[in-house]
């Protein structure tokens, strides 16, 4: 090994740093390098212990810390851990003078924490014949004080420890994210054996040399050094050590074979932060967590003790937080009875142990972590761990009640409760669980909208979260948003009819029926806007809501009628409200704003077009039945059943078939043409047309095939029993899907009007909308239409030869 000349520290650690870099830069192999010298002895503390810096004898083998340094930035030998790691795997003696106990001894520390850099920049020199009786230092052994000689006087008299070791620590950083060098990879053979938890080949892989640290970072290895027996630091992609895979299996008896080959391991982190007990918690081996808690008290000081107990990794995890969001346990509760200052720290996204035992669903998991009486209850976005509980198991809000009561009324970000989530999600035996640990004001308490339980439940639409809540609180019915809406108000813009007919038949809730919000707006106003057709319904049928009540704005539910979501429904609408006797505002009526329809008229538009080819279609098809003849023709030409009622009736419903077909495809392309006000009856006119030559098509098929069958056979009236009630399912269907109203109320509109309130909604109702009684009007022909088609199937079923 060549001669090395020692090295003096200066006081300034950013100059030196850059000077360090200047000389990795230098071509060709590692060589001294000389800095300035220290700074004056005045800087030095007060009180310094350590003796002046000895000058070593030209000759005796040393390594400085900075050295390490130089050879691992020039080496390129930084990258797998970072300086943290080459700190203690470079600082080591002559190999030749000091064989492998006394470098096992030196690497025993594994000084990669914080706490170990700090004791290496301490050191600040290692001279082999220079034996000072000094304390043990921070975070290293005490023989690895003594091998070798440790001084550390040129650092710690600088002062400047702490800031050398932030620069220090700012150079691992990126020193982490170089690549691993190929002689630090772990072999397969190692990692199979500690996946599988051989600890007697991981044994043997190691040999005796598997605690020797790197080659010094003056001497290249070999690659036939490289080659040789496996080394216990190697490491996986992800920078995992063989702890770190024989814990995540939990692999007791090898996890104490490596503890007491380097007990270093066991604060080693992996790529995402990542120490062993990390690891095994992640698992959730209780038996594992018990070895490394055992050897980690038994091995290292306490201070050190409590990092690798309470160690967190890069996402801010301890080993309880791992534990916990995986559901294990008895893992927690190991992790809670060795190190209960666990249960309260927060990871970096602020969740507590508790709150991911609650989302992992674990029971068990939350009693271990509620063991521990200081345990926070922290969760994202100001949440606690009832507030994750009110969704996840009843069970858990009962624990979380009677372990704290107060979880119940904090809040989030949003100024929501507990109580609103389990509101919002309608689960009885939360909500009454969480009454039972509440004062009734806990249901007054309004989240940032200024909504209440009682609002959210309605929301939602769970009466019988409604129901509970104001049996416990009746005077909450009174509460308003930031709106001023009430919960009926919210339900009724929700369309939740459950809600709205329990407040109808509440006699305490009569007062808020029409009560009206910041706008003016009574449930029916917001209902109407809505396009809520079966709360109007309701509201209106149950005679105690006022239809004729203006907001703020001057207009009565009817005048909103035109801002619902759709043309159906606005019809709907206005015909539920002229049946019930609903009034306009007080209006000029030639200052009335007719509906443009553009909805609508769009609608007729894309409507058209489809229409246009199917009706092609229909007439293609009924035209070629002409040429296809039931029984089909004879050696005249004539067609065999001529004569025959069925051939006739056949020869008649394709006649109609082609003629209507073709008369609504004429209509239709006359209607995209001419986009005019005479546009609309053409489209009506050619649906109509449309929809009887499908019917007369349908029943010509139904007609061609009872005419060829024999009138003896007892299958011939099966088809028309299957057409006739098939066609009547689909004619319900349709009328259902497409009647805005009970016959009643659609009689009552178009012949009605006795009264001189009804005649005058009706016509203004005609003025603005006149597409509705269009409409209407359309809807009777189509039900007629659709009735003659039945009685037609009927008939034709009952023909006889």
């Amino acid at each position: 090994m060549p001669h090395r000349l020692p090295i003096v520290v200066v006081a300034a650690p950013s100059p030196l740093l850059a000077r360090i870099h200047r000389a990795a830069s230098l071509p060709g192999g590692p060589s001294p390098f000389f800095l300035p010298p220290p700074h004056p002895r005045a800087s030095l503390p007060a009180a310094s212990p350590y003796p002046p810096p000895p000058r070593c004898a030209p000759g005796s083998a040393h390594i400085h810390v900075w050295e390490c340094i130089f050879s691992a930035v020039r080496g390129g030998q930084a990258q797998p851990a970072g300086i943290k790691e080459f700190l203690y795997r470079g600082i080591v003696l002559d190999h030749a003078d000091q064989g492998s106990s006394n470098r096992k001894s030196c690497l025993a520390a594994a000084n990669i924490e914080e706490n170990g850099i700090d004791a290496m920049l301490r050191m600040g020199s290692t001279c082999r014949r220079h034996k000072p009786a000094a304390p043990r230092l921070e975070g290293a052994l005490e023989e690895n004080t003594m091998v070798g000689g440790c001084y550390r006087g040129p650092v710690m008299g600088l002062g400047c420890v702490s800031t050398i070791k932030t620069k220090l620590m700012e150079f691992t950083h990126a020193g982490c994210k170089k690549k691993i060098p190929d002689h630090l990879f772990m072999c397969s053979e190692l990692y199979i054996a500690a996946y599988d938890g051989q600890t007697d080949e991981v044994v043997r892989l190691l040999g005796e040399s598997s605690g020797v640290a790197v080659e010094s970072p003056t001497i290249r290895a070999t690659p036939a050094a490289q080659a040789a027996a496996c080394n216990i630091h190697e490491v996986t992609a992800e920078r995992s050590t063989l702890l770190h895979v024989a814990a995540a299996q939990g692999h007791c008896d090898l996890i104490a074979e490596l503890c007491r080959r380097d007990s270093n391991l066991l604060s080693a982190a992996n790529s995402t932060g990542d120490t062993p007990l990390h690891c095994v918690a992640r698992a959730g081996h209780t038996g594992a967590i018990l070895a490394i808690a055992r050897f980690a008290r038994d091995s290292v000081e306490e201070d050190r003790l409590r990092e690798i107990l309470r160690g967190k990794n890069s996402a801010g995890d301890t080993a309880l937080h791992l534990a916990a969001r995986h559901g294990h346990g008895e893992a927690a509760s190991e992790l809670v009875a060795i190190a209960p200052a666990m249960a309260s720290e927060l990871n970096g996204s602020g969740m507590s142990p508790l709150y991911l035992a609650v989302m992992s669903r674990s029971v068990a998991a939350v009693r271990a972590v509620l063991s521990c009486g200081d345990a926070s209850a922290a969760g994202p976005d100001s949440q606690n761990a009832l507030h994750a509980a009110v969704l996840q198991n009843p069970e858990m809000v009962s624990l979380l009640l009677q372990w704290r009561e107060e979880l119940a009324t904090q809040l989030d970000s949003s100024q929501s409760t507990p109580l609103h989530y389990a509101s919002s999600d309608g689960d009885c035996s939360v909500i009454q669980e969480i009454l039972k640990h509440t004062p009734p004001s806990a249901t007054q308490l309004q989240d940032s909208d200024g909504l209440s339980a009682l609002h959210v439940a309605a929301l939602m639409g769970h009466t019988t979260a409604v129901r509970l809540l104001l049996k416990f609180s009746p005077a909450s019915a009174d509460i308003r948003d930031n709106h001023g809406r009430t919960f009926l108000h919210v339900a009724a813009m929700r369309g939740h009819v459950s809600v709205i007919s329990y407040a109808i038949k509440n006699r305490m809730l009569m007062h808020i029926l029409n009560e009206q919000d910041n706008e003016g707006n009574t449930p029916l106003h917001l209902a109407v806007i809505a396009g809520e057709y079966k709360v109007i319904s309701k509201l209106l049928y149950s005679g105690k809501v006022q239809n004729h009540i203006m907001n703020y704005a001057g207009h009565t539910p009817y005048d909103l009628a035109e801002k619902s979501t759709g043309f159906y429904t606005m019809v709907r609408i206005i015909l539920k409200l002229y049946v019930s006797g609903a009034q306009f505002r007080p209006q000029r009526q030639d200052h009335i704003v007719k509906w443009n329809g553009q909805d609508i008229i769009k609608w007729q538009a894309t409507t058209s077009k489809y229409l246009a080819i199917v009706s092609t279609l229909v007439a293609t098809i009924a035209f070629s039945a002409t040429f296809n003849m039931p029984g089909s023709y004879g050696s005249d030409g004539k067609a065999n059943l001529n004569g025959d009622r069925l051939y006739h009736a056949f020869v008649v419903l394709d006649t109609v078939a082609v003629t209507t077909s073709v008369v609504a495809t004429i209509l239709l392309l006359y209607g995209r043409i001419a986009q005019s006000h005479r546009s609309w009856p053409s489209f009506i006119i050619a649906m109509h047309s449309l929809w009887l030559s499908l019917i007369c098509m349908l029943l010509a098929f139904f007609i061609s095939i009872i005419a060829v069958m024999d009138k003896n056979n007892s299958i011939r009236i099966a088809p028309t029993r299957v057409m006739y009630h098939g066609l009547y399912i689909l004619m319900m269907m349709l009328t259902k899907a497409t009647m805005p109203g009970s016959v009643k109320g659609i009689l009552m509109f178009l012949i009605g009007g006795r009264l001189e309130q009804e005649r005058r909604a009706k016509r203004r109702i005609r003025r603005q909308y006149p597409l509705i009684v269009v409409y209407i009007f359309n809807i009777i022909v189509f039900a007629v239409v659709t009735i003659m088609a039945l009685t037609a199937i009927d008939v034709i079923g009952n023909l006889r030869y």
